[in-house]
């Protein structure tokens, strides 16, 4: 359906659209969510989001239902559903080249000031015109620019030194087409154009990134989409174009082409601005691991202070004292804990920001001695009260 839906947005000028849903399919196994959806007919009878019928007279959702019924297309239909039958039968005047010129010349000729054709509309156009032609007849394409210097073309068409000028330009270097701007950058079929013998066909086609989202767990998930696909990766994967490249290699088959780290971040806090947050399961965060691993810690309780001294905790009047060496060791037994993002000196600091942990001095008596042990204290009632905080969710822009 995306892709239809790309064919029709190109076909009417509006390649730059975006279209909904924002992706074909989402990792729901690993808690991705995808875009939402702005739905129609929110609110029933009092909605100001409904269909209409050919005569642009609203449908109650009743009356949608059953329109849609009528004309919704099954799999097979939609596969070879055509943007334009009549397109497809007719003689290309660019044969085997990119599609946005083709449509553009099917609805008429490139003329200056025309609707959001800007006043290089026509240079453009014929600039590109020419990167055709010498992509499809490198021999005589210099005589051949003249003859689509004509009304058909360009109206009006160009002076001759203007022709002069696209021409020294075209032939100083193999440009490509100027996809980004007007007029063609409206009608653009970039996946099309790829098919293409004279489009940009003789490039490789890099994946187009649309989308992330983030997963909050700790450490963070970023769910990435390319084109049709959903990758799944971590911060400082994301972060790494380089690091990036081999994950869409390894996931997708295809590696990106190497851009500056300006470049890279500045698309990424580009994609940023509208990221999406998808609120994580509580066992997923670095606070309730925590609290779960200082609990099953502090449930082996010693019988005495000195048990501290055997690396056990010992709970006395809802207070627990242990020696964080001890906790550590514990902590990096069971796996689970992400030593590399939160070391000793980050878990002793989250230990005193979230159970108010405390160190102290406590006399432990072996045998006929007295020993002086540091410890770590922490109250009961500290940890067993603690509630994970909680992300903010971002309003819609609609609600």
């Amino acid at each position: 359906m995306r892709n239809k839906l790309q064919l029709m947005a190109s076909a009417l000028g509006y390649a730059k659209a975006e279209i909904f849903p924002k992706q074909s399919k989402i990792m729901a196994e690993r808690g991705d969510v995808g875009s939402f959806l702005n739905m129609p007919y929110h609110g029933g009878d009092r909605t100001v989001k409904y269909a209409i019928d050919d005569s642009g007279n609203s449908l109650t959702i009743e009356k949608f239902i059953k329109a849609y019924d009528l004309i919704a297309l099954e799999d097979i239909q939609l596969e070879n559903l055509l943007v334009n039958k009549k397109q497809e039968k007719t003689k290309e005047d660019f044969p085997d080249g990119p599609p946005c010129l083709n449509t553009i010349i099917k609805n008429g000729p490139i003329i200056e000031g025309n609707g959001d054709v800007a006043a290089s509309g026509r240079d453009n156009g014929l600039f590109n015109i020419g990167v055709y032609l010498k992509k499809s007849d490198p021999i005589g394409w210099q005589d051949k620019i003249e003859d689509y210097n004509v009304e058909k073309y360009i109206k009006p068409p160009l002076k001759a030194t203007d022709v002069i000028r696209i021409k020294a330009q075209v032939e100083k270097k193999d440009y490509d087409f100027r996809c980004k701007d007007k007029p063609i950058c409206n009608f653009c079929d970039e996946r099309l154009c790829y098919t293409k013998q004279f489009g940009k066909g003789g490039d490789v086609r890099m994946p187009a990134i649309t989308a992330i989202r983030k997963y909050e767990s700790d450490p963070p998930i970023f769910f990435v989409d390319i084109d049709e696909d959903t990758i799944e990766v971590d911060a400082p994967t994301l972060h790494d174009h380089e690091k990036f490249s081999i994950e869409c290699m390894t996931e997708l088959g295809t590696p990106l082409i190497p851009v500056a780290k300006l470049v890279w971040r500045k698309q990424l806090a580009s994609l940023m601005k509208n990221m999406a947050s998808i609120e994580a399961p509580d066992d997923t965060k670095k606070d309730i691991q925590l609290k779960e691993l200082l609990t099953t810690f502090i449930s082996r309780d010693g019988k005495s202070m000195e048990d501290v001294l055997k690396r056990k905790p010992y709970t006395q009047n809802g207070v627990s004292y242990f020696k964080f060496k001890d906790f550590w060791a514990y902590v990096i037994k069971q796996k689970t804990w992400s030593e590399k993002k939160y070391p000793k000196n980050k878990t002793i600091r989250l230990l005193e920001q979230l159970f108010n942990a405390k160190t102290d001095v406590v006399k432990i008596t072996i045998g006929k001695d007295e020993k002086s042990v540091k410890v770590w204290t922490v109250e009961k009632i500290e940890v067993e009260k603690y509630i994970p905080r909680r992300i903010e969710k971002q309003p819609a822009a609609f609600e």
